[in-house]
């Protein structure tokens, strides 16, 4: 057997050593501190102006009427059998029509 790596040599080997790297750790530090500063002012621009977008889209939601559902009619119903008639009433078992 092998006894190697399937993936291949160098897979579980060290990373490579750098050469002296052209930024000092304050100037890095300067850097990291501006980007993150910079980074996080265009987040909340883009944070309010969709929250922006939100609230308009909200406020023309409330001027729109809500529809109003339509009474139910005999129509609606279909009868299965009658289950008691008096002097001004039949009463009837029946089933929606549109849920069965």
């Amino acid at each position: 057997g092998g006894g190697g790596s399937p993936f291949g040599s160098g897979v579980c080997s060290s990373p490579p050593q750098t050469s002296s790297s052209s930024f000092s750790s304050s100037s890095l530090a300067t850097l990291v501190v501006s980007v993150s500063s910079q980074l996080q002012s265009l987040i909340a621009n883009r944070v309010n102006a969709i929250q922006s977008v939100v609230d308009k889209c909200e406020s023309a939601l409330d001027l729109l009427p809500l529809p109003t559902p339509k009474p139910p009619t005999l129509d609606d119903f279909v009868p299965l059998n009658r289950l008691a008639a008096g002097g001004y009433a039949k009463v009837w078992l029946a089933r929606k029509s549109s849920t069965g």
